[in-house]
């Protein structure tokens, strides 16, 4: 999948330093790229620096460190690959990768919605939540279905790779555990690789966490999915995993994984499987963590563990 690679003159860059001001920084990316700083606002990702520009209908993603850099074209190509497919991710208009952290980017299409926060979760009516629950099921229907000969970029085993992951977690994280705790984080460990053995073959997003997941917040209706770059061929169960863990946010009844199974009664198969994906999404986080020496990682990500 071919997209548009660019070039543009080295200027100063929106900088990545931890300690800039956001609005001085904000700032400088609407300088260098040429824009009036009345129509941007600038968004901190986990990895990147997001610019938007409601106006203009245009968002610039700008990775803050050289890994981040070197996955600019491929993140592009998957998500131009999940569009293809019928996939509501945002249209690539660009990607300028042969530059430094701050300066390195991707253009995209910006796409409406917020982000399927608690807040937005709790703001929805009963109509809104069944129609969020039936737009959600039918994404995760289809990634269920997907069917890719080829998928762009580098692909490890399914299995495989959670075995990479349990073996990553055991030497950088538990060591920081101990006792009870420690045993809980291993037997989850086990139980996701013996999950993962027993997968069916699927396409899966990988990272559909409530910031990636945009709705519109009155009607309830699944406006765009961002993110697409760890999206690749495994065990959808993954994705239910993730979305489950952002409906469990809601509190009322009746609760949104069982409207959601509604939907879709094919999805009781995933569960158990999404359960047991689920039960290591903290022990990520703080993988997370100890990676990138972000205290509050760890700490989220150990704390159930203590």
């Amino acid at each position: 999948m071919a997209v548009r690679r660019c070039c543009v003159a080295q200027g100063r860059g929106g900088g990545t330093g931890a300690g800039d001001d956001p609005d001085a920084r904000l700032t400088r990316y609407a300088e260098w790229l040429g824009l009036e700083r009345s129509v941007v606002e600038l968004a901190r990702g986990r990895t990147s620096d997001v610019v938007i520009s409601r106006p203009l209908h245009q968002v610039w993603r700008f990775p803050r460190t050289e890994a981040g850099v070197s996955r600019l074209v491929l993140a592009a190509e998957r998500t131009e690959a999940a569009r293809a497919l019928g996939l509501p991710g945002p249209e690539v208009l660009a990607v300028v990768p042969d530059l430094a952290p701050g300066r390195a980017h991707a253009v995209f299409r910006y796409l409406p919605g917020s982000g399927l926060t608690a807040d937005v979760l709790a703001g929805l009516d009963e109509p809104a939540r069944r129609r969020l629950c039936t737009d959600l099921a039918h994404l995760l229907g289809q990634l269920r279905s997907g069917r890719v000969s080829q998928w762009p970029g580098p692909e490890i085993g399914w299995v495989e790779r959670w075995q990479l992951l349990a073996e990553h977690i055991r030497a950088e994280v538990l060591p920081g555990l101990a006792g009870a705790g420690r045993l809980l984080a291993e037997a989850e460990l086990g139980a996701a690789v013996r999950a993962a053995s027993g997968a069916p073959a699927g396409l899966l997003h990988g990272d559909l966490g409530s910031t990636n997941l945009l709705v519109d917040r009155i009607e309830g209706r699944l406006t765009g999915v961002l993110d697409w770059e760890g999206a690749g061929l495994g065990d959808p169960a993954v994705d239910l995993a993730a979305i489950r863990s952002t409906l469990d946010k809601d509190p009322r009844q009746p609760p949104l994984l069982s409207l959601l199974l509604d939907q879709d009664p094919a999805l009781l198969v995933d569960l158990a499987r999404a359960g047991a994906y689920l039960a290591t999404f903290a022990l990520q986080e703080a993988l997370h963590g100890a990676r990138t020496g972000d205290a509050d990682a760890w700490a989220a990500g150990t704390a159930r563990y203590r």
